[in-house]
């Protein structure tokens, strides 16, 4: 169950702020599968390449990652087919 605001510690609150300047995997997965469901613009675009490394610190969710890159990719040339 997510933390309300008045339960945000000063850690959670900072690393929040930090999300949005380094890759995580929350984002690069979220963009992969909206890339499945249609295409991509531009900006979103620069969002998966820039989060596609995932986190710095782990590889939580590589496999799970890669798989879904593949399906956005099947998915973008099929649509192109059409």
């Amino acid at each position: 169950m997510p933390k309300s605001n008045k339960d945000l510690t000063l850690i959670d609150r900072l690393c929040s702020g930090f999300s949005y300047l380094l890759p995580d995997c929350k984002s690069a997965l979220e963009l992969a599968e909206t890339g499945i469901e249609r295409d991509l613009k531009l900006p979103e675009k620069l969002r998966l390449r820039y989060n596609r490394g995932l986190c710095l610190h782990c590889n939580c969710q590589q496999h799970k990652f890669d798989l879904t890159i593949q399906q956005m990719n099947a998915a973008q040339q099929a649509r192109q087919q059409k």
